[in-house]
């Protein structure tokens, strides 16, 4: 387990359980995304080959990767599942539990937690938005990072914990020595199954998770995120933002651009700093209510189609 956690030993690189063990439809399902991510037929894959040089295979047998990507993991490793826990202050309500191969218990913990979110709608016209309160691209990346990096040796699950007003999501083993928060690079402790998620596009690009999650909560704006590191496990933590107010920042900003407006001007009439209108505007771009005219100092913004706005 330290050798683990030091980064000094690649436990997902060692044999574990016969190839036999694999279910097709999950190799299936890899060589499709596998596919789907590179660009690559999958009738011109030599799948065998491919396994062995992902290190999903070795000397026979199917890695801990390979077992934790090709089989129900849970049956060789009871670990290496997903479970999302209700909390009420420090009470659980309920919880629910995935497994599977790692790519299925990730889209299906990630599906399960968008339906708990609660949402705020913005209707613009005929049109109505659902905005979540925390950034769905964010939580996804914190999820693909916490079975990517966790320690699998750490006899504990994945657990995410939704709370009122923030949401954990926390993962067994902590950041390896050398891997700063404030300037993260990529040194995996489990490289084959970084590879793996890598190549049917988990991971998009190896070193941006924290850099990724930091960047969409701040352009989202409804809630901040913090990295809490601890002997033993690692923590993502997203937290409501109590001077967010949905119903009246945001109204007041989109009734002031019915006729384009600079970010200055519009700081000035609501009383907000300008950095904070740029940011809400940001997000009210995203979900494509606002529309940007112009370039540089001449940057002006809109409501993209002159609808009226309410909100709910």
């Amino acid at each position: 387990m330290l050798a683990s956690e030091l980064g000094t030993v690649n436990w997902d690189q060692s044999p574990l359980a016969p190839i036999s063990e694999a279910k097709k439809e999950y190799i299936d399902g890899f060589f499709e995304r596998v596919s789907e991510s590179r660009g690559k037929t999958v009738k011109k894959i030599d799948r065998d080959r491919y396994l062995r040089s992902a290190k999903a295979v070795k000397d026979g047998k199917l890695t801990n990767a390979g077992v934790l990507f090709l089989t129900d993991a849970t049956e060789f490793l009871p670990q290496a599942k997903i479970r999302l826990i209700s909390m009420e202050q420090d009470t659980p309500q309920w919880n629910k539990e995935f497994e599977g191969p790692v790519w299925k218990s990730i889209e299906s913990a990630y599906a399960a937690l968008l339906l708990e979110i609660q949402k705020i709608d913005v209707v613009s016209g005929t049109r109505r938005i659902k905005l979540e309160e925390y950034p769905p691209r964010a939580i996804r990346e914190a999820l693909i990072n916490a079975v990517a990096h966790r320690n699998y040796t750490i006899e504990a699950d994945i657990r995410i914990f939704l709370y009122p007003d923030h949401l954990i999501i926390r993962n067994p083993g902590c950041l390896l020595p050398g891997v700063d928060l404030t300037d993260p690079e990529h040194i995996p402790r489990n490289p084959a199954l970084c590879n793996l998620l890598h190549n049917c596009g988990y991971i998009e690009r190896y070193g941006l998770g924290i850099r990724l999650i930091r960047e969409t909560t701040k352009v989202h704006g409804l809630c901040t995120v913090d990295f809490v590191t601890s002997s033993g496990k690692f923590e993502v933590v997203f937290r409501k933002n109590p001077r967010t107010d949905i119903n009246g920042i945001d109204k007041r900003i989109l009734s002031l651009i019915t006729t384009p407006k600079k970010s200055s001007e519009i700081a000035k009439e609501t009383n907000m700093a300008k950095v904070s209108v740029l940011r809400r505007l940001m997000v009210l771009d995203q979900f494509g209510l606002v529309k940007k005219i112009g370039r540089g100092p001449q940057t002006r913004y809109v409501l993209r189609s002159g609808n009226l706005i309410t909100m709910k």
